[in-house]
């Protein structure tokens, strides 16, 4: 965003990333990205966004939004789907608010989620404009589907059969 909508007024939009912040291996998860002006940015109508992922899939979960390992013409690090908005969004009482879905990798640990958005004045330039951004992390972990305290074998544990209760060794 910064490379676009850097000339605003320092007064930086608020963003946030909500959602789990665990999630078993292969689990998908609904996420939420709220983009909130700054209280004195009135002049300041849309709001835009780039979301990525150190792993796993991005998903859209609505038209508008695009996914593409190559925006603006530069390749996301690792070739990961990054999502982006198709259009500007206006703001409903200063805030924007879009959906998207995260699969997790199939391996154990630490992700993290990032997002960039910019609040613009929808002047089609970069002048009034103004961009922050944020990350979310996710701890990936062995399912237990079966709920007996087991988690599965195929992630490392020691339930041979996770969808079975009473079998687990």
């Amino acid at each position: 965003c910064s490379d676009c909508h850097t000339t605003g007024s320092g007064n930086l939009p608020t963003v946030q990333i909500s959602g789990p912040s665990t999630l078993g291996t292969g689990e998908t998860g609904d996420f939420t990205l709220s983009i909130t002006r700054h209280g004195s940015q009135t002049d300041q109508t849309h709001a835009g966004f780039n979301i990525a992922a150190t792993a796993g899939a991005l998903a859209a979960a609505s038209s508008d939004m695009t996914a593409s390992t190559s925006l603006n013409g530069s390749t996301s690090t690792n070739n990961l789907v990054e999502l982006a908005h198709t259009s500007r969004h206006a703001y409903d009482t200063g805030s924007v608010t879009v959906s998207f879905r995260w699969t997790a990798p199939n391996s154990v640990g630490g992700q993290t989620l990032y997002a960039a958005g910019n609040s613009v004045n929808n002047a089609s330039g970069n002048g009034g404009d103004d961009a922050a951004s944020t990350s979310h992390s996710v701890d990936v972990v062995c399912p237990d589907a079966d709920e007996d305290g087991e988690t599965a074998e195929s992630c490392g544990g020691d339930d041979c059969d996770d969808s079975d209760k009473d079998i687990n060794t």
